[in-house]
């Protein structure tokens, strides 16, 4: 049985949206995406001026292609940081409030400004923990449990891993991971 409490914070909120697109693959896709289609549309350009012999400007749009594709993939990374910094502020009642996670063989509780839920387990789709955090991805909704505020975390680790295995769920153990 897990009986915790802690305190949630904006970058809480932020680290777990980030986590979640970024391993679903969303971020991936949508760099790519973007890269080819500047690629494309810079590559006619320079097709289009090697055809009127505008060596210089092809040369020029090249070079700007070079750095497209350099500085890219950072430049997506902080616009969606931007983007996920806005979208939590609609959670921004639940910043730096208590939070109460209570699971027991059957459901997980959980209780907070925003109110009280009782789920059943099998509710639960994944569990995963970052060097920072742990989370526990619901169908409907993700509980985010920072590790500065609990006391025991190897404790609350093995309780996780132990729920995965009962679950019959992978334990996500990304330690490594950075947006």
């Amino acid at each position: 049985m897990i009986d915790i409490k802690y305190i949630l914070k904006e970058k809480d909120f932020l680290q777990a949206n980030l986590y979640h697109f970024k391993n679903e693959g969303k971020l991936k896709q949508i760099i790519l995406k973007t890269w080819f289609a500047y690629l494309f549309i810079i590559s006619m350009l320079i097709a289009f001026l090697l055809w009127k012999d505008e060596m210089l400007m092809a040369l020029i749009l090249f070079c700007i292609l070079l750095i497209i594709s350099f500085f890219h993939s950072g430049r997506m990374k902080r616009h969606y940081i931007h983007h996920y910094k806005k979208l939590i502020k609609a959670y921004e009642s639940r910043f730096d409030k208590e939070v109460r996670l209570k699971i027991n063989d059957s459901h997980l509780h959980y209780e907070s400004v925003a109110g009280q839920s009782d789920v059943f387990l099998s509710q639960i789709s994944s569990l995963s923990e970052t060097e920072n955090h742990f989370f526990i991805k619901l169908k409907i909704e993700t509980v985010i449990i920072p590790k500065a505020g609990i006391e025991n975390v190897n404790r609350l680790r093995d309780d996780l891993i132990s729920l995965a295995r009962n679950l019959n769920l992978n334990y996500h153990e990304d330690l490594s991971w950075k947006w």
